[in-house]
């Protein structure tokens, strides 16, 4: 592995894909959607904070407000719905411009998720992703980088639904991280539990229902 210096992404990729049921269709940069996936409304719709979606690294809930800082080593990576309705499809990506391979950075050992797609490996960039369109509450992984860097890029993407009757819903958040041997570092968010109401999940999905399109004949997840 070559390092020069190291970073990370989580995005999702190119213009002309689909998330399929047993995984993503793509590794590009920086949107893996695009109108081949959106087989129906509203598409995109919005950040991962938008579809009430959580990412921590070491227990810190990463924010867009980056760099998000942290010291060099291996931390536990989660995805997790938080309140929001279970998700099905995701692609977390892992890149930096300063180092040449990140593809044993990012890994996981739960049995359903995919820490080495082959696009991605083609491109030498770390991921992680679905290997099938079932409900999912949360997903976990392990990140590790071991040199000082201040670009890293994590950058992460949820799909809810992407069939003819609910509709394409997803969700996409580009995270800046940073690497530091600093005294006092600045760590995102704390991960501290968060409660949730029937209502709120019954709420969300409600309004995402009512705003799709529900074309007929459309295979997704």
């Amino acid at each position: 592995m070559n390092f020069r210096s190291l970073g990370f992404v989580s995005t999702f990729f190119g213009p002309f894909t689909i998330a399929f049921p047993w995984g993503p269709g793509s590794c590009n940069s920086p949107d893996p959607f695009g109108p081949a996936h959106a087989v129906g409304s509203p598409g995109l719709s919005g950040t991962l904070d938008d579809g009430d979606f959580i990412v921590t690294v070491a227990g810190e809930k990463l924010t867009l407000n980056g760099p998000n800082r942290f010291a060099p080593g291996e931390y536990p990576i989660k995805l997790e719905a938080g309140c929001a309705e279970e998700f099905k499809g995701f692609l977390v990506r892992l890149s930096s411009d300063e180092v040449a391979d990140t593809t044993g950075l990012l890994t996981s050992s739960q049995m359903n998720v995919e820490d080495s797609l082959v696009s991605c490996g083609d491109m030498l960039v770390g991921s992680l992703s679905h290997l099938d369109n079932a409900p999912k509450q949360a997903i976990t992984g392990t990140i590790n980088w071991p040199l000082v860097t201040d670009n890293i890029r994590l950058d992460v993407s949820v799909v809810v639904s992407n069939n003819a009757l609910d509709g394409s819903v997803y969700y996409i958040s580009n995270f800046e991280l940073e690497t530091t041997n600093a005294k006092g570092k600045k760590k995102g968010k704390s991960d501290k539990s968060t409660k949730c109401s029937k209502s709120s999940k019954s709420g969300k999905k409600r309004r995402l229902a009512g705003s799709v399109d529900r074309r007929s004949g459309v295979r997704g997840l």
